[in-house]
């Protein structure tokens, strides 16, 4: 579970270099599930709010593209987020690359729509005691997850995640 901010340097370290390492190890071999909530850190990033909702839009035209889009703001964060307008042009030509209805697209991103879910996800973060991004908790899927100290190196999840495997096994699970 990883709360993150789609303009946050680190974030795009994380998702650019680690989580593919995750995604390969434990999420494609059908060990894990990998949840992203968003958690844009407003008062450092003024695009970041913004930046999730279009993730969500991406994802009201099908689960399939939310992981493309997360990708695409992540590869591309570095020309979208130093934008002193909104960049709300350039989002659209993610979802455009990506094959979404783009006046779909566009049309949930000048709404409101969204906003109610990414509000959700910032105060469940802040109460989880999320302090920074990206933050990322490794659970059984119930009760409290353990959170990730070392989550620039894949090393540190697969010593979460074996120990956790290691548990439900000594569980007869």
């Amino acid at each position: 579970l990883e709360f993150g901010d789609f303009q946050c340097p680190a974030c795009q370290q994380f998702a650019t270099f680690v989580k593919p390492q995750i995604d390969l190890a434990y999420v494609d071999e059908g060990i894990a599930r990998f949840v992203f909530h968003d958690y844009p850190v407003v008062s450092a990033h003024p695009h970041a709010f913004l930046a999730a909702r279009g993730a969500r839009c991406a994802l009201d035209q099908g689960e399939q593209y939310f992981w493309p889009f997360h990708d695409q703001l992540f590869s591309h964060q570095s020309t979208w987020s130093v934008s002193q307008s909104f960049p709300m042009n350039a989002f659209e030509d993610y979802a455009a690359t990506l094959g979404l209805d783009v006046d779909d697209f566009a049309n949930c991103l000048d709404s409101d729509r969204h906003a109610d879910v990414v509000s959700a996800n910032m105060r469940l973060g802040m109460e989880l005691g999320v302090n920074g991004t990206p933050t990322i908790f490794v659970s059984k899927g119930g009760g409290m997850g353990v959170r990730v100290i070392r989550w620039s190196e894949f090393e540190g999840f697969q010593d979460v995640i074996e120990r956790l495997l290691e548990e439900d096994a000594g569980d007869g699970v």
